[in-house]
């Protein structure tokens, strides 16, 4: 493969060439590390970096909607000013990165990263959850680079370099990040080495009504022969505009699919609309707590629909959190089929119409059935265990539906006034080289429970004089020897500690 990161000796001798702007932007996602925002000094991208770009939209099969622009980025980052977008990068690092793993993949890798934020419609801010959005730009970068000829070890390059071992405020551990790329390499190859599974003579694939339902019912079902010729008592009535990922509504953060029920076989009156979800070899999906189900206890959604009767259409926007799926954590693919049922005077429902057609979507699965929300939490300075002086970061916490046999640990991540993660520089008050303060619990029934987490000033590593730092709040389960993150604070919480 032909390198395309080619730069000059002198890099601000090759960015003096072209005009300077400045852009300040609003919303910015790095490929790893702390974000960047406010302003950024751009300059035109080289040659070969925008024929890498047309290379990798070539196997989109969409066009660009942002710019490319060679910045003073850490990295590589996508950004939003405004409602126009742009994919920023910096060439020195990129030369750099190119040259420490021997591969142009890594390049490739970032820059594909990058854009599968922007073609997925992210909005880079705090409506959306961030570790969601860099896992499904993750997904993106290993379905884009199978396409171009890459092993999965080259599509992993980018990530096993540069990605944290445990997750950071904005991004997800770099295990999660390896299962992100594996999961969307794995997806392309699949995608692009099966053959056609769909058979539309088999009745299987057929949608019905239930005036032909009754039909089959009463004569013990048709022939093959009869099958081919018998026509359905009216064509779906239902077009799938769009499927919303990482919504938030009450409840938590799911999928939501929009939909436009013809109106026109429609008689008036109220409807609903019912989507049955499936794994993605269409096995049904199992309820586990009774909240999203059908009779058979299938994972369901509704929404109420209203039907005027006159031909025109209706629409209505059915909505299930992630978590009512009770699938794996991590990378799922799935699929759901729709159902449109009508009141009748007694109140109940009846079925209309089945779609036995399937329409895919995928996520991950980052949510758990614990729920896990810190109420309040304060700082109290100058606080005595022993012989130690310290502060206490004093919590409350509301716990509901955590399990009773396993232990679980409340933890504080400590940033400096830019939000970035204070060092441990002796392995005392430490997660991975990063400062943090932790007490362990276990979950006995009560919802509202309080905690004090202690760290003598010493463990901040701190220079004498006053400091402006930050926390964040967060609560893991011990499940099999192993650590699993169940709920962290969004919000960093700001106070002041003269050291």
């Amino acid at each position: 493969m032909q390198r395309f990161f080619i730069f000059l000796t002198l890099l601000f001798s090759s960015l003096s060439l072209f005009a300077q702007e400045v852009i300040n932007v609003n919303h910015c996602c790095s490929f790893h590390g702390a974000d960047r925002q406010g302003r950024i000094y751009a300059y035109d991208s080289d040659h070969d970096a925008e024929i890498a770009l047309r290379k990798i939209m070539e196997y989109t099969g969409l066009p660009a909607n942002f710019e490319l622009k060679a910045t003073n980025v850490p990295n590589a980052a996508a950004a939003l000013q405004g409602y126009k977008r742009y994919i920023f990068y910096n060439q020195s690092f990129m030369q750099r990165i190119s040259q420490n793993t021997q591969s142009d993949w890594t390049a490739y890798s970032i820059l594909a990263h990058e854009i599968g934020h922007h073609l997925s419609g992210h909005t880079l801010n705090d409506d959306q959850d961030r570790h969601v959005v860099e896992l499904q730009a993750d997904v993106f970068s290993g379905y884009i680079l199978y396409q171009m000829g890459a092993t999965q070890a080259e599509a992993l390059l980018a990530i096993n370099e540069l990605a944290d071992e445990v997750e950071t405020p904005t991004h997800p551990s770099k295990y999660d990040r390896k299962l992100a790329v594996i999961a969307g390499w794995n997806k392309a190859k699949k995608h692009f080495t099966k053959k056609p599974d769909f058979d539309p003579s088999a009745a299987v694939n057929k949608n019905y009504s239930l005036v032909e339902e009754g039909i089959r019912q009463s004569s013990g079902g048709t022939s093959a022969a009869e099958e081919t010729h018998t026509g359905l008592s009216y064509s779906s009535p239902f077009r799938v505009n769009k499927v919303f990922s990482n919504v938030a509504q009450e409840g938590g953060v799911g999928m939501k699919v929009s939909i436009d029920v013809r109106g026109e076989d429609l008689s008036a009156g109220d409807y609903k609309c019912v989507a049955w979800y499936y794994d993605k070899e269409g096995q049904r999906l199992n309820d586990k707590n009774g909240k999203f189900k059908s009779g058979n206890d299938q994972v369901s959604a509704g929404a109420d629909l209203k039907i005027l009767g006159d031909g025109t259409n209706g629409t209505c926007a059915i909505f299930i959190p992630y978590a009512e799926l009770h699938q794996e954590k991590g990378f799922n693919e799935s699929q759901f089929k729709l159902g449109l049922f009508k009141k009748q005077g007694s109140g109940n429902y009846e079925r209309i119409f089945v779609d036995n057609n399937f329409t895919a979507f995928e996520y991950f699965n980052i949510n758990t059935d614990e729920k896990c929300e810190v109420e309040y939490s304060r700082v109290e300075l100058d606080k005595e265990r022993g012989d130690l002086s310290g502060l206490e970061l004093i919590v409350n916490a509301n716990l509901q539906d955590m399990s009773t046999e396993e232990e679980y640990m409340i933890v504080a991540w400590f940033y400096d006034e830019n939000g970035e993660a204070l060092l441990d520089n002796n392995q005392k008050f430490s997660s991975n080289g990063k400062v943090v303060t932790y007490e362990s619990f276990k979950y006995e029934g009560s919802n509202n429970m309080a905690f004090k987490l202690f760290i003598p000033y010493d463990e901040f590593h701190l220079s004498t004089g006053s400091h402006a730092l930050q926390y964040r709040l967060g609560i893991y389960r011990k499940f099999q020897g192993k650590l699993e993150l169940v709920k962290k604070e969004k919000v960093l919480n700001s106070f002041t500690l003269f050291n």
